[in-house]
């Protein structure tokens, strides 16, 4: 029997333990269901296959990679020209829309300044490269340093695993930079002189809600898949 044979058949055998029934309570379930997922078994029970390891850091890597060009794409447009147009046309705005004493948006329900925007987007590029820069890095060195065989993996996964939950979780740290990114990009590059007053309020309005759908989306499909 080869190696990867074998470990599947250790996987196998961990999950054959915790087979569910229509009688179990829903607290039985929930705990039950947890012993048979890939999550616990990988990390609590340190049994991971190295073609499904690298399968899943070859995903992250090109999600990393992708999320790399977006920042650098975004400076060519924000820069100090930029900038200083937008906070031209915000001060020219009338105060039912903007203040330009406070440099604020008037809607009482966004607390949102033109330097808040800026820091925004500059902190949300900041993030977004250097989790990328980062997620990418670690996958090299996972690329470089993990064992080839499979015996030899089972022996390293305890101590590699931690690495691999690092460049998964910069991953997500990417993706939550570039989603912070997104609204006040859209309603600064896509609004126009004459509209942008009341336009960038609207338009981060509907990023916050779109923001939440999400969450809630993401949420719903994990219960789902539970």
């Amino acid at each position: 029997m080869s190696e990867k044979e074998s470990g599947n058949n250790i996987e196998r055998s961990t999950v054959a333990k915790y087979v569910l029934t229509p009688s179990y309570t829903w607290y039985e379930y929930i705990r039950k269901r947890c012993y048979t997922s890939n999550l616990y078994t990988c990390w609590y029970k340190n049994v991971m296959i190295v073609d499904d390891a690298d399968g899943i850091i070859n995903s992250v890597t090109v999600v990393n990679a992708l999320l790399l060009t977006i920042p650098f794409n975004l400076l060519g447009s924000y820069n100090n020209d930029f900038w200083s147009w937008e906070m031209t046309n915000l001060a020219n705005c009338n105060n039912a829309y903007f203040n330009t004493t406070s440099l604020q948006f008037s809607d009482p329900n966004l607390n949102i300044t033109g330097e808040k925007i800026y820091l925004s987007v500059s902190h949300g590029i900041f993030n977004c490269t250097f989790s990328s820069i980062l997620g990418l890095l670690l996958a090299a060195i996972y690329y470089s340093l993990r064992p080839k065989n499979q015996s030899s993996f089972n022996i390293w996964w305890p101590r590699g695993k931690y690495s691999c939950m690092l460049i998964i979780f910069f991953t997500f740290v990417a993706i939550a930079s570039l989603l912070q990114i997104f609204g006040p990009s859209v309603s600064l590059l896509l609004s126009s002189t004459q509209y942008s007053c009341h336009a960038i309020p609207d338009l981060l309005k509907q990023h916050n809600i779109w923001l939440i759908a999400t969450i809630l989306i993401l949420t719903i499909a994990a219960i789902l898949m539970f």
